[in-house]
């Protein structure tokens, strides 16, 4: 007599497999997304050094929220064109890093120098390392969940068959 096992109180590893895959490939896609756009930005843009007028600080919501050591900073950065332009804009990246006065990489192209960023790695490439990180993670588990209770199913029916 053949009896199917039951998962009584958990998931099937199958059904749990394909939603992390699914969810996996998700941010893999998201992660191809911002490493699209910011080479697509910085394939004509002209680099320069810049530096933090101000700082937007926003502070952590929690019980030591209080000091500025938990907060970051979102940085308005000035700097001078090579036409001899004076742009000023606000990053939309903000870390515990910047502060007021210090210089910085921008990157901004000469026929749109409002359209700038800060050029360093983290500011840059932080988000498709995150996304690109997790999601292949969970693809990777997603596929072990997959593929192992596949791979031993059929090697049940080789057995059973003698081979």
């Amino acid at each position: 007599m053949m009896y199917r096992r039951r998962y009584r109180g958990r998931q099937n590893p199958l059904l749990a497999g394909l939603i992390l895959f699914f969810i996996g490939f998700i941010f893999v896609i998201v992660a191809a997304v911002f490493l699209f756009i910011n080479q697509a930005f910085l394939a004509g843009a002209v680099s320069t050094t810049g530096r933090i007028v101000a700082c937007t600080y926003s502070v952590d919501s929690g019980p030591a929220a209080i000091s500025l050591a938990n907060s970051t900073c979102q940085p308005t950065v000035t700097f001078t064109t090579q036409s001899g332009q004076e742009i000023t804009f606000t990053s939309s990246f903000s870390s515990s890093s910047y502060n007021k006065g210090d210089n910085v990489q921008v990157s901004y192209h000469p026929n749109h120098p409002a359209d700038a960023r800060i050029s360093d790695f983290i500011a840059l490439w932080l988000f498709p390392l995150i996304f690109g990180g997790v999601g292949a993670l969970l693809w990777l588990i997603g596929a072990c969940l997959i593929g192992i209770p596949l791979l031993f199913r059929l090697t049940l029916v080789q057995a059973a068959n003698g081979r």
